[in-house]
């Protein structure tokens, strides 16, 4: 079973290209083919317990989807190298989520401070996005 957890970590993290962004002035935006998928947390910086995220899409022109289907993977991972010998531990937030017009809004519980990821897929008919934000929570 943690094998499997383990493998399945490493696929979707292969999936998703990392922004190596914070939530500590505000809304994060992530290009993708030219899309640009933006989530923006209530609370600045995020906090443990939970957190209102509002998650939209915009295509290269500036306008934003409407009705999207969004998925989102929050987690906390931790990488340790020992004997060359990869090891993670991986802990993941519960997250309700409600699409809301040209917008998604979700509520995040943090259960600990530290860097979390935030991974979204967003698709409407045909064109499928992911994208990938790291979050420090305190």
């Amino acid at each position: 079973m943690k094998s499997a957890i383990v493998a399945w970590c490493w696929v979707v993290i292969s999936l998703f290209i990392a922004a190596e962004v914070y939530a500590a002035d505000g809304p994060m935006k992530q290009k993708v083919d030219g899309y640009t998928v933006t989530i923006a947390f209530e609370k600045i910086p995020p906090q443990v317990g939970d957190n209102a995220l509002r998650i939209t899409v915009t295509d290269p022109a500036g306008k934003e989807w409407t009705n999207p289907v969004i998925k989102l993977r929050v987690y906390m991972q931790e990488e340790k190298i020992a004997q060359k010998v990869q090891k993670m531990a991986y802990m993941v937030a519960p997250v309700d989520q409600k699409h809301k017009c040209a917008s998604c809004t979700a509520t995040v519980d943090f259960t600990m401070q530290g860097p979390w990821i935030i991974d979204v897929a967003a698709a409407k008919g045909n064109k499928h996005l992911s994208a990938s934000f790291n979050v420090d929570v305190r």
